[in-house]
């Protein structure tokens, strides 16, 4: 039984890795270039096989999304959250972008981007939850076997932090 323990605690001890800013999925490296605000950490995950689909509520005031399963897209999922001094429970702030691409996206400039998402989550009244992204540029590289991305956007509905994302695919 002892061993077990063991075993159990050095299992749970390696999956408590702390999170890097890049990460393997699916035989691709996501390469997260931007500079993270010093007040905060970064991260980036590459999910494949992933679309965003929106929806807003009968009222239109309640924008969500989920992602559903598809074949030809791939999802980047951009996450900021600010470091908050212990003790104080109120002063957080986490931002999410979330951008579907083809899995066979060209080279470009593309305005506009319809698959973008911004997530704004803090003890802010009026100004949490997730916008539709209506604003935006992405542009897409392909030098040396690798695809490098910018994705710069604005959201005019509450306030940011996060304007532009760079990150590279190889």
């Amino acid at each position: 039984m002892k061993k077990y323990k063991i075993f159990f605690l050095l299992v749970v001890l390696m999956a408590c890795k702390s999170a890097k800013q890049s990460i393997v999925a699916e035989n691709a490296i996501v390469n997260f270039t931007s500079d993270c605000p010093k007040e905060g950490t970064c991260t980036v995950k590459l999910l494949h096989n992933k679309a965003v689909v929106t929806k807003t509520d009968e009222n239109g005031e309640n924008f969500q999304y989920n992602l559903i399963a598809d074949t030809t897209k791939t999802t980047i999922v951009y996450e900021y959250s600010k470091n908050v001094p212990k003790g104080i429970m109120d002063a957080g702030l986490r931002e999410e972008i979330v951008i579907t691409i083809d899995n066979n996206i060209k080279e470009g400039r593309f305005t506009d981007f319809q698959s973008a998402v911004f997530g704004r989550f803090c003890y802010c009244k009026g100004y949490t939850g997730y916008y539709k992204i209506k604003r935006s540029v992405l542009t897409v590289i392909n030098k040396n076997q690798q695809q490098y991305f910018n994705f710069q956007f604005k959201v005019d509905d509450v306030p940011q932090i996060t304007q532009s994302i760079d990150f590279s695919i190889k």
